[in-house]
């Protein structure tokens, strides 16, 4: 039944508008009761909150897969960057100085920096990054990650960046001899 149709058998607008109303609330009705808001926290969160880092990781290696290289990659929600994410809760768990609050209030972190977190048992400073050793950004394997400073970081990832562009290069001449005629 078209819309125009279905206004047609009532009086107004209004008339059609209650009718749907109806409607919704008993297909709502029909439904299965939702679940209740569970606020427990999860097993991340119940790690960081008791600072039991051998069950963070333990939490964290369920989300992942392991891969011909090591990699621990990360399965679950991404950043644009291609980066994994984890729901913390809220954040590291330790007071501030006053007692009031937390130290970090973000709901969801980098999953390779809560890893790190588990690493060093103490949350990374906002400004070192965490760097992956395997160039693998789903990687959370602790043993690919390591807290450097910024200029390392950067360093790094430019001599990456060059030795594959050098090893691209020298593989387009191989095919161009290669296909050469002797």
């Amino acid at each position: 039944v078209r819309l125009s149709e279905a206004k047609q058998r009532f009086c107004s607008n209004r008339c059609h508008g209650k009718n749907r109303t109806k409607q919704t609330q008993a297909r709502k009705a029909a439904l299965p009761p939702k679940q209740p808001y569970d606020p427990s926290p999860g097993p991340v969160r119940r790690a960081i909150i008791a600072a039991d880092w051998s069950a963070l990781v333990e939490a964290l290696k369920t989300k992942t897969t392991v891969t011909e290289m090591g990699c621990w990659e990360w399965t679950q929600r991404l950043d644009d960057s291609g980066y994994g994410l984890v729901r913390t809760g809220g954040g590291s768990g330790q007071q501030t100085e006053g007692g009031q609050g937390k130290t970090n209030r973000r709901k969801t972190q980098s999953a390779h920096r809560v890893m790190a977190m588990a690493m060093t048992g103490a949350p990374v400073p906002s400004h070192l990054p965490v760097h992956h050793k395997c160039a693998n950004r789903k990687c959370i394997n602790p043993d690919h990650l390591q807290v450097v400073e910024p200029h390392e970081n950067t360093a790094e990832m430019l001599e990456r960046n060059y030795y594959l562009r050098r090893i691209a290069e020298l593989e387009a001449a191989l095919e161009v001899a290669r296909l050469r005629p002797a």
